[in-house]
């Protein structure tokens, strides 16, 4: 990012105008890293999760290495009507994956998750009591992903799996700032760089669902 200010301003205005900046330009960094994770491209950005070979109906045992499983929503432009896709979902991974695994999801499917009931007219969304504890769907954490796909034919717009096991980030911890007092006059510029990477790592952690009939 490289934001600049006046001379002028980082002088006379009533508030760090410097810390302004930087805040500003950190917010952006963490905006392109979060659609990055899940769709870049690997060209000057992370690969994201969703970048890799078209996801597959194989399960585990015969799917092509580097290859996400998705189940499909049994709907042809919609969400699952019947839990049961959520369950098959969730059972599609390994026990040792289960154990660490969450949703992921963008908050207009999130809208619509939170309305799924069960027979008895339960809520299976569940919002958290404790400070810093995510919401659980079905008894396992969301998380929140604005740059998942929306809800239409063949999109993936949920994730479920052990993200830790299956996503490796490589995060230079930090940031790195330069002030340039000198380039251009009367101005300060403040190169603000982070350098991180991501990869899927383990393809039999992740389960995507997918909108479509089968």
């Amino acid at each position: 990012a490289k934001p600049q200010a006046s001379e002028e301003s980082l002088d006379d205005l009533f508030f760090n105008v410097e810390d302004w900046l930087i805040t500003s330009a950190t917010e952006a960094l963490d905006q392109g890293e979060g659609a990055a994770f899940v769709s870049g491209n690997g060209t000057k950005k992370p690969t994201g999760f969703l970048a890799g070979p078209t996801p597959v109906a194989t399960a585990d045992a015969s799917r092509a290495f580097g290859t996400l499983q998705y189940v499909a929503s049994a709907q042809a432009a919609a969400l699952p009507t019947s839990l049961d896709t959520f369950y098959d979902l969730i059972y599609s991974l390994r026990a040792r994956y289960r154990r660490n695994a969450s949703w992921a999801t963008n908050k207009l499917t999130l809208a619509s998750v939170r309305k799924y009931k069960d027979t008895t007219g339960q809520y299976l969304w569940q919002p958290t009591i404790t400070a810093g504890q995510p919401d659980t769907f079905m008894g396992y954490p969301v998380a929140e992903l604005e740059d998942m796909p929306v809800v239409a034919a063949n999109a993936f717009p949920i994730a479920f799996g052990d993200f830790k096991e299956g996503y490796l980030i490589a995060d230079r911890v930090g940031l790195r700032m330069t002030r340039d007092e000198i380039t251009t006059p009367g101005f300060v510029k403040f190169y603000v760089r982070r350098r991180v990477g991501g990869k899927l790592r383990n393809t039999e952690a992740i389960k995507l669902l997918k909108i479509a009939a089968s």
